[in-house]
């Protein structure tokens, strides 16, 4: 745990000394599915491929070269109950990630720090065990786990404003047993320079593409 809190103060904080450099900032919506083949979705053992998991998230784009720039993350799914309905589940993370430009695509990569925190209201369940219904103990209170991730992904820019994104993270990457996968689907809006500080460099190859058609 210390060792992910020291990693993310690294990626989140040092880039806010230089303020100047933040060329970007972008809001993004769309769907997680977590833990691709672990989750078991109905009677005949079948697992999960694709789930509506509504998630939001909001980056900055801190430049280091010309085509080399940071970028700090925040995001969180929406608040929701699990397969059991007596059980919420809230699920956030930080992200920190280098991406590299060509041309309409950004290809990034980097470390992040996953929580998901769990609640339950106590009591017991009946629940089929077998051939017969047996009480199962439910969680009270609430507990956080906390996962250190892998994140890839890519952007591609639709428009100078507007780019849809597909990444996956990857949970104990280096932990055989334990490793399971999440990916996104999203699509987000690029402020550019909000802050007011430069002048932003936005990516207007697609319009330059089309104002040249005419």
């Amino acid at each position: 745990m210390r060792n992910a809190l020291l990693i993310l103060s690294v990626y989140l904080l040092y880039p806010s000394v230089t303020l100047s450099a933040i060329e970007d900032v972008s809001f993004g919506i769309g769907t997680q599915t977590q833990f691709v083949g672990k989750v078991q979705t109905d009677e005949s053992g079948s697992t999960n491929k694709f789930e509506f998991n509504p998630y939001f998230t909001t980056a900055a784009e801190v430049s280091l070269t010309e085509n080399l720039s940071f970028y700090p993350e925040f995001g969180f799914l929406y608040p929701d109950s699990t397969k059991d309905p007596l059980i919420s589940k809230m699920t956030y993370f930080f992200l920190g990630s280098l991406g590299y430009e060509v041309r309409d695509w950004v290809l990034r990569a980097g470390l992040g720090l996953s929580m998901t925190k769990i609640s339950g209201k106590g009591g017991t369940q009946v629940l089929n065990n077998g051939n017969q219904p047996e009480s199962f103990p439910m969680p009270e209170g609430s507990a956080t786990s906390r996962n250190v991730i892998l994140n890839l992904g890519t952007d591609y820019f639709v428009h100078s404003d507007w780019s849809a994104r597909a990444e996956t993270s990857i949970y104990n990457p280096v932990n055989s047993r334990n490793r399971s996968f999440t990916y996104q689907l999203a699509v987000h809006y690029h402020f550019h320079d909000i802050l007011g500080l430069n002048k932003s460099k936005t990516k207007t190859k697609i319009k330059e593409k089309a104002d040249d058609s005419w």
